[in-house]
């Protein structure tokens, strides 16, 4: 019988690896189970913003060791591919997934998180205690923290999901004429496509689509010329564009509905307690945010400050008090950019009032994680 742990996080992404670390350094017994082997490769916008790296640099995760271009400008275009630009209120750096991944995932092992790479089939809370059904064992754990993102055990949750998803993504990197400083969010009908600098002199463009959009042209040959040609900007990147990833990377369950961050006591973090619209453009600082603010309840409660109850609370209303307003205005911003007159009257307003811009980006952002309060 597998013994008794603290914490066992389901999802080994960002979420679930900042909060596994951040829990065993505080000498926690952390249990991680995630179905891939490391490194891996992920789809993924790939940016992320300057507010969270204080809090990763005091985990003592580095990232001297990569040529992280630094971005410092953002790009929005309209379907037709007229554009604005702004400069980024906090700035960011461009990484890949599988090296973000990888750094976390090392990191880990050196402070002591166990890992066990399987699938979950099941989760059940009984008697205090969590039982995770995988396809070979069985685990125990006093907390679950679900860092799974979009995974089919959501599926077995009590949480009412969308059961046939309406949009899906398509990842690769490339090797294009593109500023390094930048990071792009084009508008074609029916989705967006980011484009932003990682490591390795690469460009990393992804694609968020509606889902019977894609399946009517049949191929990315075919999506890409009749859809996302249309839009002057893709069209100039993506015409000269070559590709350097072994494959392209495809997603298709993606559910931008409203999520619980808590359900059946536990914990959800990056992705699985809510999924930013691709115009908010900071779904990894989300992450890392809510892997915070959920390691630091849980510590209260594995150090018997506060019941359960308290911290399932706590971390709620501290979740939602962070994140709803930029899951909000994400919303928002989509329904303007997906109607073509609105989207254009809004850029021209933009373009005469480009002060406007930072604080509309701002509105999708955090503020710069502090360190004061941290509990390690």
């Amino acid at each position: 019988m597998e013994p008794l742990r603290d914490i066992i996080v389901i999802g080994g992404g960002p979420a679930g690896l900042t909060s596994a670390i951040h829990l065993a350094s505080s000498g926690r017994r952390v249990l991680v189970i995630e179905k891939d082997h490391y490194p891996r490769d992920k789809v993924c916008g790939e940016y992320v913003s300057n507010e969270v790296l204080p809090y990763l640099n005091y985990l003592g995760i580095q990232f001297e060791k990569f040529d992280l271009p630094q971005i410092t400008r953002f790009q929005l275009s309209t379907f037709s591919g007229s554009v604005i630009e702004a400069e980024l209120p906090v700035g960011g750096f461009g990484i890949s997934r599988y090296a973000l991944d990888n750094l976390l995932y090392e990191r880990a092992v050196d402070i002591g998180v166990e890992f066990s790479f399987e699938e979950v089939t099941d989760i059940s809370f009984t008697g205090e205690q969590f039982i995770i059904n995988t396809n070979s064992k069985v685990h125990h754990s006093k907390i679950c923290i679900g860092a799974f993102g979009r995974s089919p055990i959501e599926h077995k949750r009590t949480r009412k999901l969308r059961t046939e998803s309406r949009w899906m993504a398509i990842k690769a990197h490339y090797k294009c004429e593109f500023p390094t400083n930048t990071v792009a969010l084009h508008n074609f009908r029916g989705g967006y496509c980011s484009i932003s600098a990682v490591e390795g002199n690469a460009v990393n463009i992804c694609c968020v689509t509606r889902t019977n959009s894609f399946n009517k042209r049949g191929s990315f040959e075919g999506f890409r010329e009749r859809i996302l040609f249309r839009n002057g900007q893709l069209k100039s990147i993506l015409s000269t564009a070559e590709i350097i990833s072994e494959k392209q990377l495809i997603i298709s369950d993606i559910d931008f509905n409203a999520k619980t961050p808590i359900d059946c006591h536990t914990i959800m973090v990056g992705d699985s307690a809510g999924l930013l619209h691709p115009l908010c453009g900071n779904g990894m600082a989300m992450a890392f945010h809510s892997a915070k603010f959920a390691a630091e309840n849980i510590l209260l409660f594995l150090n018997s400050k506060i019941s359960r109850e308290e911290m399932e609370s706590r971390y709620e209303i501290e979740w939602n008090r962070k994140f709803r307003r930029s899951l909000r205005n994400g919303k928002i911003l989509s329904a303007i950019m997906f109607r073509p007159f609105i989207s254009r009257m809004v850029l021209r307003g933009f373009s005469n009032f480009p002060f406007l811009l930072p604080g509309i980006i701002s509105s999708t952002h955090g503020n710069p994680i502090t360190l004061e309060g941290i509990d390690i």
